[in-house]
């Protein structure tokens, strides 16, 4: 995709740059390769989940968001650690458990929004019985 959008900036605004940077890419060795892959990967993670209070791309088509245990939005802290956890091996195998270890390790967990707000309404929805309304 970087390449299609160097050559589309390259040919619209005559502008090399970017097709500067695609073409060193291409030269890079393996381990530079995997290297800038997972940095990429780590700061698009975190920036999409910090900026969009716990939602990526992903997280908007199924619906879902990360959330602290207690149920508010994540600090900084915990998104940075539920994301460096992120290059911990085999972390997409902890899932074969209840959570992952990046959710683990950083005290949050990735819920359906629509289940999550149906649960809030109905909890408040039976603290308020038998409280007098106010009209």
């Amino acid at each position: 995709m970087f390449g299609a959008f160097s050559l589309l900036v390259s040919e619209i605004f005559n502008i090399d740059f970017f097709l500067n940077i695609t073409d060193k890419m291409a030269s890079a060795s393996r381990f530079e390769d995997i290297l800038i892959t997972t940095a990429v990967y780590l700061l698009y993670i975190f920036l999409m989940e910090y900026f969009t209070k716990g939602r990526t791309v992903g997280k908007y088509i199924t619906g879902t968001k990360v959330m602290s245990l207690d149920g508010s939005n994540p600090t900084f802290q915990e998104y940075l650690i539920r994301t460096v956890s992120r290059v911990v091996p085999f972390d997409a195998l902890s899932f074969f458990g209840e959570n992952g270890w990046h959710d683990t390790w950083s005290d949050t967990r990735v819920v359906n929004v629509k289940n999550y707000k149906a649960e809030r309404q109905s909890k408040s929805d039976i603290d308020n019985i038998g409280v007098k309304e106010i009209a």
